[in-house]
């Protein structure tokens, strides 16, 4: 999820500069096969939806093999006040469009 973030231009640090945190509200995850210690594995984050919340599915897998998939819900809170926005703050919105700009 950071390294997908951060392509968007907006991690962590960037989300509470702007003024934003971004909790995870939700979590679900499937294991189909064990990781063990010492697994060559790669994991594939997909921005699924970002115009009210951020839904982010996952992929883990070790030489083709899904060994686990998931998602995550995020939702913006203003940091100041602690509200929960209704939609996800235009600085976010603009970092997805320039990423998929110079893709």
């Amino acid at each position: 999820r950071r390294k997908l973030l951060e392509k968007i231009g907006y991690d962590y640090p960037q989300m509470k500069t702007s003024g934003f945190l971004w909790p995870v509200i939700d979590l679900h995850v499937r294991y189909k096969a064990p990781i063990q210690y010492g697994m060559n594995i790669k994991i594939l984050a997909t921005l699924e939806e970002y115009e009210v919340r951020l839904n982010i599915r996952y992929l883990i897998t070790c030489d083709e093999r899904r060994l686990c998939r998931g998602r995550t819900v995020q939702v913006a809170v203003e940091h100041a006040s602690g509200i929960m926005c209704l939609s996800t703050p235009q600085v976010f919105r603009d970092g997805v469009l320039r990423a998929l700009v110079e893709a």
